[in-house]
């Protein structure tokens, strides 16, 4: 498992278990608990639709989009951002293997990059990298 998807999970755990812990206190000082019941709440918003820069069409910024634009052998897809017509997630296979993949919309359709052509170039230069600043996480180094 990649070491940054590890320290997401943590930060993630750790956040949601300080959330639980934390009550609030009045203005006279005692304190207030507050208890959930019924279904748990979700924790991600959907991830709106990417347009196309060129006019072409617009690719859904959702995880079976990508999955198909990843190929056949994709188990999840998590971790998905998309940025000016680019979308950048992991993706565990059905053997069990995670790793990053980073499609471009071409019209309806999500199409997996060469990873580190899409990633090469000087990131002190503005437009010398294809992938948008925000995606460059999934970037090798990252």
């Amino acid at each position: 498992m990649n070491v940054r998807v590890v320290r997401r999970l943590i930060a993630v755990t750790l956040v949601g278990a300080s959330l639980m812990a934390c009550g609030s206190s009045g203005d006279d000082g005692s304190s207030t608990e507050t208890a959930t019941t019924g279904s748990p709440a979700t924790t991600a918003a959907p991830v709106p639709s990417t347009e196309v820069p060129d006019g072409d069409g617009t690719a859904t910024c959702d995880e079976a989009s990508v999955a198909a634009g990843i190929g056949d052998d994709v188990a999840e897809v998590f971790d998905l951002e998309c940025v000016e017509g680019w979308a950048a997630a992991f993706w565990t296979d059905n053997a069990g293997v995670s790793r990053p993949a980073i499609l471009e919309a071409e019209g309806q359709f999500w199409i997996l990059q060469d990873w580190f052509a899409v990633c090469e170039g000087d990131p002190m230069v503005p437009g010398d990298i294809a992938v948008p600043e925000p995606l460059r996480l999934y970037c090798p180094g990252g």
